[in-house]
């Protein structure tokens, strides 16, 4: 993470996602970020190789980079 990043967030939060190229990509990424508490809504955008995620409880940044067991790797 970024220095200057707040390690949690409330409401909405993009990231880049790479190695994302198809929407089997798209479908292992929402899947394992959509298993976090306090994710209540995702978009991903293949074409741009990000994802927003919009948090309804606090949800820790480490916790969604942590989402690239699907095998991509998650940044802010």
């Amino acid at each position: 993470m970024f220095d200057n990043t707040p390690r949690t967030f409330l409401g909405a939060a993009t990231f880049h996602v790479d190695g994302m190229t198809c929407q089997r990509c798209k479908a292992a990424v929402t899947d394992e970020i959509g298993r976090l508490y306090g994710v209540g809504m995702i978009t991903v955008d293949v074409g741009t190789g990000t994802v927003t995620v919009l948090a309804n409880q606090p949800v820790d940044r480490v916790d969604i980079a942590g989402a690239g067991q699907a095998g991509y790797v998650l940044r802010p």
